[in-house]
This record gives structure tokens, sequence and C-alpha cells, in this order.
């Protein structure tokens, strides 16, 4: 599931992979129920993009341009979002670095992308077999 295009809005094709995951995968869906319904606004640049993920309650979705009431808002890098969305770097590390800059709930940012991860992880699984 690496992102391979150079445009842009090849990263909503990333979770568009995703939300197609959260509705075939079961381990998936069970994960997306037990959490808790957070909106996550990301703001990225070099060049300047916005899109929204909502995820939790069984629910994922997302969505290009800006969400109203966001609880997470993530910036950063365009290139290093795609980096950590390909799981090529780790966003913990990245935060600690500073190259990741996360407003609002901060412990749920770290479920967010752990969340993704998983997703990841599970499609690799699927692979697999």
């Amino acid at each position: 599931m690496e992102i391979k295009t150079q445009k842009i809005d090849g990263i909503l094709k990333f979770y568009e992979k995703i939300k197609n995951l959260s509705k075939s995968n079961t381990i998936i869906k069970k994960e997306l129920v037990e959490l808790n319904l957070k909106k996550v606004q990301v703001i990225l640049n070099s060049p300047h993009y916005t899109y929204w993920v909502i995820f939790g309650n069984g629910i994922f979705n997302y969505g290009k341009g800006e969400i109203e009431n966001a609880d997470i808002i993530v910036k950063s890098k365009f290139s290093l979002m795609k980096k950590i969305l390909n799981q090529k770097k780790m966003p913990h590390t990245e935060f600690v670095k500073k190259n990741l800059q996360v407003e609002g709930d901060v412990q749920y940012a770290v479920v967010y992308f752990d969340f993704i991860n998983f997703a990841l992880d599970q499609n690799k699984k699927k692979e697999l077999e």
C-alpha cells in the first residue's frame, strides 16, 4: 500500500485504501468499534495541503480540506507525512524531533497513527495469506 504517485491528491488514495480495509477486514472493523470517535485535521506544507480523517465508533472516513471542531491537528511537511504513511518514518520519533507538530488531544494522536500502522500491518498479513 505504498503511496506511489507524486500528486498531492495521491495521499487521499492511501486513505481510500484504509477506508476500504475498515469495511472489509473484520479485525480492523473491531478495532474501530473500540476506539472513541475523533476528528483529525492534517495540515501539510511543502506544498500546502489539508485533509481530515474521522475515525472511531466503527467509522473511518476522510476528505480533502478542513473540518470543523477537530480534536487533533497534525502539521508536517508533505514528504514526511508520506514517509510516515508508508511506514518509513515513525510518527513518535518525528514528534520528539519536532518535525511533526500535534495540537489538541496528543494522546489520541498516538492512537490515530497506531491505528494507521495497525491497518497497514493487517493488510500485509492478508497479502501474505
